[in-house]
């Protein structure tokens, strides 16, 4: 045992050795902390000076000869606002008035903001085309803008050499935010249903030297070349307090358990704070807990927290949940995952990324989620979390909120294990990227044509607790319920995929459905209004049909009815989509039963889809539109309503 302590010992000498090299190593090597008082001001007066160039670039590229003409063409008080501001700026700057110089820089980056937002949705084609032809030079004008604040402010807070707080390592945030991307609405990559939402995202991807090049080409001082700090693994009984219930939460080495039982869970949060970093631990939930609610997450723990989290809940034990909040504000943030593992099983990796420019999510090294924030200024971004935080872990009975299913504590006590915590911070933007995608198996062992593969993981929009989803081997079947309080369901695909064959089997609910809509389609985007869509819509009042329909840019108007010579509530039958850049087919039990071509279309002079899509299946009310005429008056006299989906898969890609 005395052995055993003293190799201990000696593990944790090496890893503070370590530790402190590596640290030691980074604070003389980084080249942020190289610049001067001097030099700093000077590259602030470079930014400010290209912002102001950039002002006359966007006036030819309107097609004007000054910035007098531009401002009567678009934007008049927002432009005005940007040109007094850089001079304002430039003037006290000059006159050593950093925190003015500041103060109008913010200015000009909101009213820069402003005049996007308000002109893009504009009707006018002539207007609506040259917004889209300066957008890009405005959103250079902010990186140059948020790089004279970051330098600014650099100098201002540097007496020689950059000031670091012992206790628990804090860096100033805003001097890991300097000229990343500044995208101008919160983006979230897998929850992109609200019309805010970007219309080109693709979802989980590979990042590679074009998106490093985004981040840091817009300064003459490269992101790329900042070192990233190490990861430092977390010791932890010396990293971590343990905030109730000690007993049950026990620190030892590079390991935290958590035991709950009818007295109480757990909870232990980092020693140290962090405004941004790489954080990457693995757990595994107490199997057989339903009830029971554990969490790894980073929060600033204030009166009005901002959070990012991964969530288990016990009764579904092949479900991750993340979620996020902003002051303290949860509302639709929670992004639900249904695996194709049961994570109670063993052990898997799960990392948070979290900077100036996005939150990612991953697990074993896949991206599940990204959330990608409005404004690297972080006066301008009121829905991204930005506040330091503390890394905690958590066990509860979360039994009385009808979410997680009740505990029976004669299968206890339970444990939730961490393992492995290691911390990679402060993150500058531009420093981290997510590993490569792993190559699709399914690629290999059929050349271009990928075999059919199920539809895992899957994303669950809403009302996840109307979705039980049941796995086996060589069959996965879910259902969606339709309950009394007019919640229903939404699941799609984790992917967007250019071409593919989507298929599965639907039975629909039965019982009197009038009003009720049962779908399984394709999107780009639902809830976007420039969505591309394909369907199979089973309208709730003639249970002998399906509707099929496609919509380009949101617009559809392509419905056809097809007669299925039999009651879809009756059995299940199979429903497929064949999608690529010449046709889209409809089949309905290996018979095909309507086509469209891109050709026809052209003749036409009509569109023809083209965007990456996700596969969706939802059941919602559908009585208000058309005032009952599309799927029937709701009468709901056999609610709750129950249809149902088996074997799911998509085939991608396809000539």
């Amino acid at each position: 045992m005395t052995i055993h302590k003293m190799r201990v010992a000696l593990q944790r000498l090496v890893l503070l050795v370590l530790l402190v090299s590596d640290f030691l190593q980074l604070c003389t090597s980084t080249p942020v902390l190289a610049f001067n008082n001097r030099s700093s001001l000077n590259l602030a007066f470079m930014r400010i000076g290209t912002s102001r160039s950039r002002l006359m670039e966007a006036a030819r590229a309107a097609g004007v000869t000054n910035l007098v003409q531009l401002k009567d063409m678009i934007c008049k008080s927002e432009l005005e606002s940007v040109d007094l501001g850089l001079s304002a700026s430039h003037n006290f700057l000059s006159s050593g008035k950093s925190e003015e110089a500041v103060r109008e820089l913010l200015a000009v980056d909101k009213s820069l903001d402003t005049c996007m937002k308000n002109f893009m949705g504009d009707e006018d084609e002539e207007i609506s085309t040259r917004i889209h032809q300066l957008r890009p030079i405005f959103e250079k004008i902010r990186h140059s803008v948020s790089s004279a604040v970051d330098l600014i402010d650099r100098s201002s807070r540097r007496s020689g050499v950059e000031p670091q707080e012992s206790k628990n390592l804090e860096i100033n945030p805003r001097l890991f935010q300097s000229v990343g991307s500044a995208d101008q609405t919160v983006v979230d990559e897998v929850a992109d249903e609200t019309p805010s939402a970007m219309a080109d995202d693709d979802g989980p991807r590979s990042w590679g030297p074009q998106e490093e090049s985004r981040s840091a080409s817009t300064n003459s001082f490269s992101l790329k070349h900042l070192p990233l700090p190490p990861a430092i693994p977390s010791i932890m009984d010396e990293m971590m307090n343990v905030d109730y219930c000690s007993p049950h939460v026990e620190l030892y080495g590079a390991t935290a358990t958590i035991r709950m039982d009818s007295s109480c869970g757990g909870k232990f949060h980092s020693r140290s704070k962090y405004s941004s970093g790489v954080f990457s631990v693995r757990m595994k939930p107490p199997q057989g807990a339903s009830g029971a609610s554990s969490s790894f997450y980073i929060s600033s723990n204030d009166e009005d927290p901002d959070l990012i989290s991964f969530d288990f809940i016990g009764n579904h034990p092949n479900r991750i949940l993340t979620s996020y909040a902003v002051h303290g504000k949860y509302s639709g943030t929670l992004q639900t995952f249904s695996m194709e593992f049961d994570t109670t099983a063993k052990l898997h990796d799960y990392t948070i990324k979290w900077d100036a420019e996005s939150v990612i999510w991953m697990v074993d090294n896949r991206v599940l989620r990204t959330l990608r924030s409005s404004s690297q200024l972080q006066e301008l971004d009121s829905d991204y979390p930005r506040k330091p935080g503390h890394v905690y872990g958590y066990l509860w009975d979360a039994s009385d909120m009808n979410w997680a299913g009740k505990i029976n504590w004669a299968d206890g006590p339970f444990e939730m294990v961490y393992a492995d915590l290691r911390t990679t911070s402060p993150l500058a933007v531009g420093q981290w990227h997510p590993p490569p995608a792993a190559p699709d198996p399914s690629a290999a062992a059929s050349g271009f044509h990928h075999v059919p593969v199920p539809l895992r993981p899957i994303v669950i929009d809403y009302c996840g607790s109307n979705i039980d989803i049941q796995d086996s081997e060589n069959h996965h079947e879910f259902s969606i319920l339709f309950d009394s309080l007019g919640c229903g369901g939404r699941i799609k695909s984790l992917a967007k995929y250019s071409t593919g064959m989507f298929s599965g089997k639907v039975k629909c609910a039965d019982g009197d459905t009038s009003g009720l809509l049962t779908s399984l389609y394709i999107s780009s985007g639902e809830g976007n209004p420039l969505q591309d869509e394909i369907d199979f819509e089973f309208l709730g009042d003639n249970k002998g049909i399906v509707q099929t329909n496609f919509y380009v840019n949101g617009v559809g108007g392509h419905e056809q009815w097809i007669d299925l010579g039999f009651d879809c509530s009756q059995g299940f039958h199979a429903y497929a989509i064949h999608y690529n850049t010449h046709s889209i087919q409809w089949f309905v039990d290996s018979k095909l039963v309507r086509t469209v071509s891109q050709s026809e279309q052209v003749k036409l002079q009509d569109s023809f889809p083209v965007k990456r899509m996700r596969m969706y299946a939802s059941v919602w009310n559908a009585s208000g539109v058309e005032n009952g005429a599309w799927t029937g008056p709701w009468r709901g006299g056999d609610l709750p309503f129950v249809a149902k989906f088996s074997d799911l898969t998509i085939q991608s890609p396809l000539p």
